[in-house]
């Protein structure tokens, strides 16, 4: 066994010799569930752990109350590796997403890797990141770290995202995302006595979502236009002058994203000039991008899932499957290596954000996914850490994508 092997089989036996502890943090945020911005409880149990392990901790990073950046430097020069923590929940089914299993992961990885850092050189810092949902002030928090600089002095970046797919993935897609708020402004009259007296503001937003159900024959695969009307009225009898819808686009490039926001615009703003309605559209929140992709990084992490016994989503596989949801790490990806995995935590496939997801993030598959990915963030940091030029080959492919972003694959 040459050293790199030697170092991570100590990390793992690390991890192992922490498991109640892991599971334990994993266990209290899933029973306490904290919407996005607002999850003091899980922010102040993770950076009070964190401290315990020797870690410098700074709370209300970048002025968000429930985010921190804790740092573990070792004597020796080395890399600066980042690891992402997640633990906001949902309105209704708590962690229905399995937030609780990337915060345990990855600050499982972090304390796993103290062990060995201060031989192998470097720095380990975890990200706390609220709110990844969106629910409140600091909705995609690592956009806003990343627009901040956070992200420039980190020389690679890992994070996990649970999955109840058949097999681990590293290699998963996101659409980036833009959100609007729309408003259509019309004039009130009686419904019955003299409607044409009035302007039905509902009939422009109708005629919109109208408009966009008939672009959708010629939108592209990874295409996406979805909303809700947030406000349709306030009496069936009321020729409704206000309405208002919350909607998104969705493409995996920003290339099309563009030109389909575009689109979906002409949608509203064509439903207003037939409906002789007035449509104000305005930005609802900061853009989540799509995901850079590093093959390089991506295969040193399958490997070491390899190595856990764990089955691995083969990269014709994921090309098939193509782009899936949207997510703030994407924007992370486009300023710094990155890497995530996608960990099954149930054997059969269960829907996100539903309560039986929230169950299983907590059940004995689950358990074992989360520490059988602490196990692989930390190997793989060890490998970065350890092993001669791979740092370096990491930067030039990102550099090489960055410069030239790969196109989309969309059918």
């Amino acid at each position: 066994m040459d050293a790199v092997e030697e170092f991570k089989s100590e990390v793992c036996a690390e991890a192992d010799r922490l498991k109640d502890e892991i599971l334990r943090v994993s266990r209290q945020m899933h029973e306490n569930p904290e919407l996005g911005s607002e999850e003091y409880l899980a922010c102040d149990l993770l950076t009070s752990k964190l401290a315990e392990h020797g870690f410098q901790v700074e709370k209300g990073f970048l002025n968000m109350r429930t985010a921190f950046k804790a740092i573990y430097r070792a004597a020796k020069p080395g890399p600066r590796i980042g690891l992402l923590a997640e633990y906001d929940a949902l309105p209704g089914v708590g962690h229905g997403c399995g937030h609780n299993i990337i915060a345990a992961s990855t600050y499982g990885a972090a304390i796993a890797l103290a062990k060995v850092v201060d031989r192998l050189g470097g720095e380990i810092v975890l990200y706390g990141t609220p709110d990844e949902e969106g629910h409140g002030p600091y909705r995609g928090s690592k956009i806003i770290m990343a627009n901040q600089g956070a992200f420039n002095n980190v020389d690679v970046v890992l994070t996990m995202h649970p999955s109840s797919s058949e097999k681990a993935a590293t290699r998963k897609q996101a659409l980036a995302i833009r959100s609007f708020r729309v408003q259509f402004f019309g004039h009130t009259a009686h419904a019955a006595a003299d409607p044409w007296k009035g302007v039905n503001a509902l009939n422009g937003l109708r005629l919109m979502f109208q408009a966009i159900d008939a672009l959708r024959q010629h939108m592209r695969r990874d295409g996406r236009i979805h909303g809700i009307i947030v406000k349709g009225g306030e009496a069936s009898n009321v020729i409704p002058d206000y309405v208002e819808a919350a909607m998104s686009v969705r493409a995996a490039d920003l290339t099309y994203l563009d030109e389909l926001t575009e689109k979906f615009k002409n949608c509203a703003l064509g439903a207003a000039l037939a409906t002789g309605t007035k449509v104000e559209i305005t930005p609802a929140g900061l853009m989540y991008r799509e995901i850079l992709l590093i093959e390089s990084l991506a295969e040193v992490l399958e490997g070491n899932l390899r190595k856990l016994g764990l089955v691995v989503e083969d990269p014709v596989e994921a090309l098939l499957r193509g782009p899936l949801g949207s997510t703030d790490y994407g924007n992370v990806s486009l300023v710094v290596p990155s890497a995530t995995v996608s960990m099954p935590i149930s054997p059969v496939e269960l829907p996100g954000h539903s309560k039986e997801f929230a169950e299983a993030a907590v059940s004995e598959f689950g358990n074992e996914a989360l520490m059988r990915t602490v196990k692989a963030l930390a190997m793989t940091v060890v490998d970065i850490l350890s092993r001669p030029g791979l740092l370096e080959k990491l930067k030039k492919e990102f550099e090489e994508k960055r410069a030239k972003p790969p196109k989309a694959v969309t059918y």
